[in-house]
């Protein structure tokens, strides 16, 4: 059976998605950069793909993540 998915399914994937993606931001911007999880990794390493003329920090990013500018 193929995998099948509703609207409601990928909102809820998404949510969670992005919350990891910011709870990992918030521990990098809060060691400064010592902890470095795999959800902000993968996030910054999609964003310099598409946004190659930006070129922003992981700091930066992270910042960017969380609104707060640092």
């Amino acid at each position: 059976m193929p995998f099948i998915t509703t609207t409601d399914d990928f909102k809820a994937l998404s949510k969670q998605y992005i919350q990891a993606v910011r709870d990992d931001a918030a521990a990098f911007v809060a060691t400064d950069g010592d902890f470095d999880g795999s959800m902000l990794e993968s996030a910054w390493r999609a964003h310099l793909e598409q946004h190659a003329d930006l070129q922003s920090g992981k700091k930066e990013f992270a910042h960017m993540v969380l609104g707060t500018h640092g």
